[in-house]
């Protein structure tokens, strides 16, 4: 046993962020989760398997709208649902008991509002000694990008361009350093460990796996690899596929697939589908939250790069319209599903 084991049991939350690889390092902690156990770390596969959904929806109100709620049958059932609770908290207690680490991981705990990680808090805390909690970041604008693309393909609309932050909720997704107050308000400042990732982290070779590792503290060196999950479509096929959503082509219908397969043969065109003022205007607006990141959490040290370079500097949306257009005649000559031209003329997004 290691002196930090002799501390008490310890409870590592990885919040997310979605899009800094969460599925693929829920992958691997699936995967590895017996050699995780022999090293004496804890994968609760009752939180939901490998996205730990669960931990997240007994930590929201009953009346919540929340799909973990609804697929265990405790939505909207006061009874049931504190009953739930007291269970994930009596098995918990039971994992430290036996373990000196249990890892939990879901990017729907990054989500919670302020009053639910009081109560995750609450409900942790009497089994735990200490807690370290784990959020990658991204820079607002790749983030925003990459839920619009996620949205895209399960079958939304998404609306062109970055986010409307007139919502208050939607907002406070980006702002990190409020997301992070109310974890560091429940679990301690020092719990908290927010790991700004990105093309950045990509470069110099750090995939999401390998990084969360390292943040955790964890030997990963016998673990089994992973391949890499969830890679986006192009920017001209994600444009189809909105328009596909908009006409209720949606996923797992046979002609979506039919669809996707004949635009998975085109070149990739990955163009960000919005120009350089726009990127940098939106993450503009998050310049005190990061601000407050960094002098709080990162010594001062600026948590994301201020270069732009890789949009382009004029509207892309012409062009990503025009190469829609291109391949959705050569998909029509070829027998594929008719789509809605209505991408070619709307432009990117």
């Amino acid at each position: 046993m290691t002196p930090a084991e002799t501390d008490g049991p310890l409870c590592i939350l990885h919040i997310g962020a979605e899009k800094t690889g969460t599925t693929s390092i829920q992958e691997s902690l699936y995967a590895n989760r017996e050699r995780l156990a022999a090293a004496g770390i804890a994968w609760p596969e009752f939180l939901g398997h490998r996205n730990h959904k669960l931990l997240a929806a007994v930590a929201l109100p009953a009346d919540s709208e929340d799909a973990a709620m609804e697929g265990n049958a405790f939505a909207g059932d006061a009874a049931a649902h504190g009953a739930y609770r007291a269970e994930i908290a009596a098995r918990l207690g039971r994992l430290a008991a036996t373990h000196h680490t249990v890892l939990i991981s879901s990017e729907d705990l990054q989500r919670l509002p302020r009053e639910a990680i009081e109560t995750l808090g609450a409900l942790l805390r009497p089994s735990f000694a200490r807690f370290r909690v784990i959020a990658f970041l991204l820079r607002q604008d790749v983030l925003a990008l990459r839920r619009r693309a996620q949205l895209i393909r399960t079958g939304h609309t998404a609306p062109p361009g970055f986010p409307d932050l007139r919502d208050a909720e939607e907002r406070r997704f980006y702002d990190y350093a409020a997301v992070l107050g109310d974890w560091a308000a429940a679990f301690g400042e020092d719990a908290v460990l927010p790991t700004p990732f990105g093309e950045v982290s990509a470069a110099a070779g750090q995939d999401s796996v390998a990084h969360f590792y390292r943040v955790a503290g964890i030997d990963d060196a016998n673990f089994a690899p992973v391949p890499r999950l969830n890679s986006s479509p192009d920017t001209p096929t994600l444009e189809i596929l909105n328009d596909a959503n908009g006409i209720g082509l949606l996923p797992n219908d046979p002609r979506r697939d039919a669809l996707e397969a004949g635009l998975a043969r085109f070149e990739t065109d990955r163009t960000p589908p919005v120009d350089r003022t726009a990127a940098a205007g939106f993450v503009k607006q998050f310049a005190m939250s990061n601000a407050a990141l960094a002098n709080r959490w990162l010594g001062g040290r600026t948590p994301f790069n201020a270069d732009f370079s890789a949009y382009p500097v004029e509207d892309p949306g012409p062009q990503i319209a025009q190469e829609a257009r291109r391949r959705l005649l050569h998909l029509a000559a070829s027998g594929a599903p008719k789509v809605s031209q209505q991408a070619a003329v709307r432009g990117a997004a």
